[in-house]
């Protein structure tokens, strides 16, 4: 049995309101069988909380060994609406799931306006968040700082799967501190990091391979190519038989000939290499940015996710005058 229950079927005169003054809660439950608090609503909002005191105490602390906070929504509209001015919007130390938003008919799983923290997840077990979406699983948007920040001390800071587009898509400039590499699998069964090129400015590049016919060769460019790309480029040569050596001669926008050296005649094959400016991207020559330490970033992320324990649980009380 419920250790509470409310029937109202007028909100504004039937609703029973519980007010404290004191540190203490304005009510708590401890049902350590089953559900400790289910509200069933259908039309306005099925619990809402405000606490405009003291900015270090939580509007809602949930303590549980299953579903901390488990929000369904049937008609379109939000399953966790939380606002704070004020330091953290949402902390929660559970066993099994922190917070559990099934929203159905278009609606928004997490709706969080923040001036502080926006969400704030510690699972030093399992997944900090789970996401099943039919459009964005995670959608963020900052204006001072970064939209997601990620910090792991045992493995990736952030992990994206992708069928279609890729684990992880950047619209814009993409910038790491450290090297970008792809894990290759051995066929010994062993991961191998393969590391990708550098360079002080934003190039494309082509390959192909053609023949020499009496000393000479023309080689058209990929119009798919041409068409990325700016400017002039460089080619470069790699003889694959017996010449006297090869040279680039009568380049154009739309190709180049190669020719042997010392007026040669042979046949012989080769390899090339065109590098050209990427058109869409200006990519200054050595910009200089600035950038937080990481470590830094990691230091104040480990702060922000330092949870106070629960206080000291009891059977149900509502706390009115001399609590």
């Amino acid at each position: 049995m419920a250790n509470l229950v409310l029937a109202t079927t007028n909100i504004e005169k039937d609703l029973t309101v519980l007010t404290t003054t004191s540190n203490m809660p304005t009510f708590e439950v401890d049902n350590p069988q089953g559900v400790a608090l289910k509200v069933n609503s259908g039309a306005g909002n099925a619990v809402t909380v405000m606490a405009p005191g003291t900015p270090s105490l939580g509007a809602v602390l949930v303590d549980s060994q299953s579903d901390a906070i488990h929000a369904v929504t049937r008609a379109g509209g939000t399953g966790l609406t939380v606002n704070s001015s004020a330091g953290r919007v949402a902390g929660g130390l559970a066993g099994g799931t922190g917070a559990q938003i099934t929203t159905r008919g278009g609606g928004t799983g997490i709706e969080v306006a923040a001036d502080g923290t926006g969400v704030q997840i510690d699972a030093p077990q399992d997944d900090g968040v789970v996401v099943h979406a039919g459009g964005n699983g995670v959608l963020a948007v900052s204006s001072t700082a970064a939209g997601v920040f990620g910090a792991s001390n045992r493995t990736m800071g952030v992990l994206g799967i992708g069928s279609t587009w890729g684990g992880v898509f950047w619209g814009g400039l993409l910038c790491a501190s450290g090297s970008k590499n792809a894990a290759v699998l051995h066929p010994d069964g062993v991961h191998r990091l393969m590391h990708s090129l550098e360079c002080p400015e934003s190039w494309f590049e082509d390959f192909g391979r053609a023949k020499l016919r009496r000393g000479k060769a023309r080689v058209r460019l990929d119009p798919t190519f041409l068409v990325l790309v700016r400017g002039g480029y460089h080619v470069f040569l790699s003889p694959e038989g017996e010449c006297k050596g090869l040279y680039v001669t009568r380049q154009t926008r739309a190709g180049f000939e190669v020719r042997e050296q010392g007026s040669g005649t042979s046949g012989a094959a080769f390899s090339y290499r065109v590098v050209a400016r990427r058109k869409d991207v200006k990519g200054p020559r050595f910009k200089k940015v600035k950038l937080e330490n990481p470590k830094q970033l990691l230091q104040r992320a480990s702060k922000r996710i330092a949870l106070r324990k629960s206080p000291g649980r009891g059977k149900l009380r509502a706390a009115g005058k001399g609590a």
